[in-house]
C-alpha cells in the first residue's frame, strides 16, 4: 500500500511540476544581456523578455533587470535623461510602475558595498554613490546577478509551489513550511510533517 502511495505521488508530482514550470514563471524584461550564461540563470526563474524594435512590454510584466549597468546609465537614470535606448527604457519602466534591478558592470561593482577602490578619487566616488542613492529612493535595487537570482528562488520555494511532497517536507530546514492557498499537500507530506513535528502553514499571498 505504501509503495502504491509513493508511486502515485511521484506521478502526480511529475505532472504538476511540468504544468507548474510555465505557470509559476513571471515575465522579466532583461536589458543588455551579453552572455547566454546570464540568460540561462534567469530562465530558471522567469519568462525572459529581451529588448526588440519596436519595444513591446507584455501586460503582465512587473519586473525588469538591467545587466552590466554602466556609469552612463547610472547617471542618466538618476537625472531623468532619456537620450539612449537604455535610459529611455528605464523611464518607460518607471512610468509603468515596473520594479527595476540594476546589476552593475565590473567597473561599478564596488557600488554594491560602497567599498571605494583606493585609487579612486574619494569625492568623485561619493558623487557616484549619491546617484545610486537617488535611484534607490525611486525604488531601484542594486544587486549582483547571483543575489538577484537567489532572492527569487527563495520567494518561489516559499509561496508558489503547486504541490508539497514528502521530499519537500523532509528537506525543509525550517519547522514551519509556508504554502499558498492553492498548493496541494500530498498525504505522505502530511504524514512526514507530523512525524518530524513540522507545521504546514497556509498563507494568502497578495500579488
Amino acid at each position: 500500500m505504501m509503495i502504491e502511495r509513493k508511486l502515485i505521488e511521484q506521478i502526480v508530482t511529475a505532472v504538476l511540476e511540468k504544468l507548474d514550470e510555465n505557470d509559476k514563471k513571471k515575465n522579466l524584461f532583461v536589458v543588455n544581456a551579453r552572455e547566454q550564461k546570464s540568460i540561462e540563470i534567469l530562465e530558471k526563474q522567469w519568462n525572459i523578455i529581451q529588448m526588440s524594435a519596436p519595444v513591446t512590454i507584455p501586460e503582465k510584466t512587473k519586473e525588469a533587470v538591467f545587466l552590466h549597468v554602466s556609469q552612463d546609465l547610472l547617471v542618466k537614470a538618476a537625472l531623468g535623461m532619456t537620450d539612449t535606448d537604455e535610459s529611455q527604457l528605464f523611464s518607460l519602466f518607471m512610468n509603468r510602475g515596473i520594479s527595476i534591478t540594476f546589476i552593475p558592470s565590473e567597473e561599478l561593482v564596488w557600488l554594491l558595498d560602497s567599498g571605494v577602490q583606493k585609487e579612486m578619487n574619494q569625492n568623485y566616488a561619493a558623487h557616484l554613490v549619491n546617484y545610486k542613492q537617488m535611484l534607490e529612493k525611486f525604488g531601484v535595487q542594486f544587486l549582483s546577478l547571483s543575489e538577484f537570482a537567489s532572492t527569487s528562488r527563495s520567494v518561489t520555494r516559499r509561496y508558489e509551489k503547486k504541490l508539497l511532497t514528502e521530499k519537500d517536507v523532509i528537506e525543509s530546514k525550517s519547522n514551519e513550511i509556508f504554502i499558498g492557498k492553492k498548493t496541494i499537500v500530498t498525504p505522505l507530506a502530511r504524514d512526514s510533517a507530523r512525524e518530524l513535528a513540522k507545521k504546514i502553514i497556509v498563507i494568502d499571498k497578495k500579488e
